[in-house]
């Protein structure tokens, strides 16, 4: 029987060093039938070189996509995506990993529900397994308050084209605009019982910017931009929790950050800004001080 081709994005930026290691994981899977799209968002590190001279050589099933200037992420997955032959589509960012049936198990899971445009899998942090089951509206899901990293979600190629990709605007929170705009066309989403996805699997602790005021700047920019079809979509009641768990999210990921680095000045300095009515917050701290727990539920909001 014949497969459906799957289109694979991977972007990347000034990340030489981690890029062929993604690649390495898209190459090792199962399923065979795929095509590995790489877009460089204007690296002047190196890395177009390393993938034109070393990436490659090694499979005819990779593209390269360069762009001429820096765009955004916004713009680097939108050239995959509107680029993409297959008829799925899934995403790997240059520092994440997947198991190796990673493919072939979502693929069997969509042929299965031909109705559904969008899927989700569990992911891997070290010895943590996370997995939220997600069968429903994406909506509702959110109305929960999650959204799944982007390298545990896959889709039909034809359901990203309907939404176009990404807003390019939006330069923080880029994983949520794209959830988001899914959820206005009150799209379905079913979720594959297993944990096949290790996100953020090759960089270390410094990878978030030590800035946190850039950082609410970036998200409070992207929320003024949702805020109209949020509002419209959902309600302005709704939009002001978002709002808030959004931002009290951000001081609460830098707060996690500052105590795993033991910089417990700066620590303070974040977790006296977190909105303590916020739920998520709980579950973050009681995963960080749980060491001796081997799986967990998905945090809301997990930038």
């Amino acid at each position: 029987m014949k497969q459906e081709l799957i289109t694979v994005c991977i972007t990347t930026f000034q990340r030489k060093t981690l890029v062929g290691l993604a690649v390495q994981s898209v190459l090792d899977q199962s399923y065979s039938n795929f095509e590995l799209i790489l877009v460089d968002d204007y690296s002047n590190d190196g890395t177009k070189e390393f993938i034109e001279n070393e990436i490659l050589p090694l499979d005819p099933r990779i593209r390269f996509i360069f762009h001429d200037e820096n765009k955004g992420l916004s713009c680097a997955r939108n050239s995959a995506i509107f680029n993409a032959r297959g008829k799925y589509f899934t995403f790997l960012d240059d520092d994440d990993e997947w198991q190796q049936d990673f493919l072939a198990k979502f693929y069997e899971l969509a042929e299965r529900y031909p109705h559904i445009p969008a899927f989700t899998c569990g992911t891997i942090h070290g010895s943590r397994k996370v997995y939220s089951p997600i069968n429903g509206t994406i909506k509702s899901v959110i109305r929960q308050g999650y959204a799944p990293p982007v390298a545990a979600q896959f889709y039909l190629v034809k359901t990203l084209r309907a939404v176009q990709g990404y807003n390019p605007e939006i330069k923080s929170g880029v994983d949520h605009d794209l959830w988001l705009r899914l959820s206005f066309l009150d799209l379905e989403i079913r979720s594959l019982d297993l944990c096949l996805s290790k996100p953020n699997a090759n960089v270390s602790l410094d990878r978030m910017t030590t800035n946190v005021n850039k950082r609410l700047t970036g998200i409070q920019n992207s929320l003024n931009i949702w805020k109209p079809d949020i509002e419209e979509h959902y309600d302005s009641e709704f939009y002001n929790d978002f709002s808030k768990a959004y931002i009290s999210n951000v001081y609460s990921c830098f707060f996690i950050n500052n105590i795993k680095q033991k910089d417990f000045s700066e620590a303070y300095k974040t977790f006296v800004k977190i909105d303590k009515k916020v739920s998520f917050l709980s579950r973050h701290i009681r995963r960080l001080l749980s060491k001796n727990s081997k799986e967990y539920s998905a945090s809301a909001l997990d930038l």
